[in-house]
């Protein structure tokens, strides 16, 4: 979503669209195999981006980059959870790592 328009563009459509099925994909593949997946179908759509003038077909990259993305920080996170799980005094700063990142922004 904008924040400063709060309007959801396309990009947000493909995220809120992958999020929502990935219980359904996690119940068939690993969360690494989902998080790799993701990685390379987000860093492909990205590239070929790059390289796309057509409006429509920019569109149509947008929503499924957003969905690979999705993948990445869904999967992400349940990784992100299960490493914080062998540690009960490091849980929260796994997860702040993983969800908040390094703070350098």
């Amino acid at each position: 979503m904008d924040l400063c328009t709060g309007r959801c563009d396309e990009y947000c459509a493909g995220v809120s669209a992958r999020s929502a099925s990935v219980p359904r994909l996690s119940r068939r593949w690993t969360p690494c195999a989902l998080f790799v997946t993701g990685c390379i179908a987000t860093a492909t759509l990205m590239a070929m981006s790059g390289v796309v003038a057509n409006t429509e077909a920019l569109l149509v990259l947008r929503v499924a980059t957003g969905a690979g993305s999705a993948l990445i920080f869904v999967s992400g996170g349940m990784l992100a959870a299960r490493l914080s799980s062998l540690s009960s005094r490091a849980t929260g700063l796994v997860l702040g790592l993983y969800y908040r990142g390094t703070g350098w922004a």
